[in-house]
């Protein structure tokens, strides 16, 4: 994540103490927005960090009028956007240039929607 992607994109922390447990950031204006950059410390996963930080992101966009939150999840991930009651589509990754090999090109991953309505 860089400078200025956080400069303008909204992005939250999940913090006890001075210690950072996630992070997330928002991305896209109407209807449909985009979770970006979705992260929970290691030692956190289990402990209910992403569901309440997927529960604050579904009511934020929710009350900025959003309905549909796309996630593009990589295939660990997915489990638990499903369990948070997200739909699941895979849908085929593409990139192009010298650094197709390196992101996945011509691979499935997941994609997937919570509706927020």
């Amino acid at each position: 994540m860089t400078r200025r992607f956080v400069e303008h994109h909204p992005v939250y922390g999940a913090v006890r103490g001075a210690r950072l447990l996630g992070f997330y950031a928002l991305s896209g204006v109407g209807p449909t927005r985009e979770l970006e950059h979705f992260w929970v410390a290691p030692e956190q996963i289990g402990r209910g960090v992403g569901a309440r930080m997927l529960e604050h992101a579904v009511a934020t966009l929710r009350a900025d009028g959003a309905r549909v939150l796309r996630i593009a999840s990589g295939p660990y991930a997915e489990g638990f956007y499903l369990r948070m009651r997200a739909a699941s589509r895979s849908v085929a990754v593409h990139a192009t240039g010298k650094d197709a090999a390196a992101a996945g090109a011509g691979r499935w991953a997941p994609e997937t929607q919570a509706y927020l309505i």
